[in-house]
């Protein structure tokens, strides 16, 4: 009888670490998608950036 309690108490633990190791595994992919979303997001502010000062470029050596 204590042997099946233990076993019971320990398939129990088991579970519960494995639910809380998926909790963090989910938590984690979601900040690494968030991060990725980031990363695009200034890709795209500097390719913007980029263009502006290109365009300003281009204009200061039409007026010389």
């Amino acid at each position: 009888m204590a042997g099946n309690v233990a076993q019971i108490v320990t398939a129990g633990a088991l579970i519960g670490i494995a639910y809380q190791y998926g909790r963090l595994k989910g938590k984690v992919d979601q900040f690494i998608q968030d991060s990725q979303g980031v990363v695009k997001r200034l890709e795209r502010i500097e390719n913007k950036i980029m263009d502006c000062l290109g365009i300003d470029i281009m204009k200061k050596e039409a007026r010389t």
